[in-house]
């Protein structure tokens, strides 16, 4: 496998030395029957199955950049049952003790980037079983469409038969995707055009910094304001996504745009203000690594992020 690479993930082939790792979620009984498989039993059965997919080569360890270890999987699978489509099927697990930190969106999306881009699919497709609703969260949430419920169709390793709910994404659709969802820079001129979307009054403050809104066609839906604050340290602020379009990744988006921008103008540290009492921000800073680092007022903390 290719070894590709997102903000906070690499995801390489799988080695032997991944043994641990990989037997330390597969035996959990939370993770392999929501996929339709039964939870390792032994080491003995992981390292046959981890055999397996070093031989097939078409399965990706997910494993965490800072620290190398394997916390799930990521695979393109054949797909025959798409006509002249030349399609493929991705199928993802992960580690129950990473769930809800947005790593499966992440990895998933950067596969769907991979599979188009470098292996020139027409065609991804994915599916879930009905109760799975963590999958379909990730599924929903990368751009994949709704196609059909196949009734009684997926018989799981304890003989239990479920539906199988199916999507699909096409290439066309998702470059369309990428046009039409675009982060791009407001210069000075165009700014009191869509300042009002931000709703704060601060039109003079953000003519002073780099303001860069995230447009869907020609409505504006999120944004952020970034500027050197001292030296080397880039400051995240102004930053904001349309109520109605809250939980869909835009956010995430905008996040990991700022800190990639930063580094390449130069910044070696990230600063930003959040409130203390918004729980939900504070906790998806800290997924990206950022850390407390004292407070600005009564009412808010600085946190800061190293760019490396």
């Amino acid at each position: 496998m290719k070894t590709i690479e997102t903000e906070r993930l690499i995801l390489r082939g799988w080695q032997l030395d991944d043994l641990d790792d990989f037997y330390e979620y597969a035996k959990s009984p939370n993770v392999g029957p929501m996929a339709g498989w039964e939870p390792h039993s032994s080491k003995e059965v992981s390292i046959n199955i981890l055999k397996s997919f070093i031989e097939k080569d078409e399965v990706w360890a997910i494993t965490l950049k800072e620290s190398d270890k394997a916390i799930g999987s990521i695979g393109i699978h054949p797909e025959e049952n798409k006509g002249n489509y030349y399609a493929k099927s991705i199928g993802f697990v992960l580690s129950e003790n990473y769930w809800n930190k947005g790593y499966m969106t992440e990895a998933v999306k950067r596969v769907i980037q991979y599979a188009f881009d470098e292996m020139n699919l027409d065609m991804l497709t994915v599916f879930h079983f009905p109760h799975n609703l963590r999958s379909k969260n990730v599924i929903l949430k990368c751009g994949f469409e709704y196609e059909t419920t196949l009734t009684q169709t997926q018989k799981r390793y304890d003989g239990q038969v479920f539906d199988s709910v199916c999507y699909s994404m096409l290439k066309s659709d998702y470059y369309k995707s990428m046009k039409e969802y675009q982060i791009i820079e407001i210069i000075p001129d165009e700014l009191p055009k869509c300042v009002s979307f931000w709703g704060d009054g601060s039109d003079s403050r953000l003519i002073e910094r780099n303001t860069f809104v995230y447009k869907r066609g020609d409505e504006y839906v999120g944004g952020v304001a970034l500027f050197e604050r001292y030296a080397k340290c880039g400051h995240f602020s102004h930053f904001f996504v349309r109520s109605d379009l809250r939980g869909q990744g835009i956010g995430s988006s905008l996040l990991e745009f700022a800190i990639e921008h930063l580094k390449k103008t130069g910044m070696e540290v990230m600063r930003l203000h959040v409130s203390k009492d918004n729980l939900k921000a504070i906790k998806l800073y800290e997924e990206y690594g950022f850390i407390y680092s004292g407070d600005a007022s009564p009412d808010k903390m600085i946190m800061l992020k190293e760019l490396k």
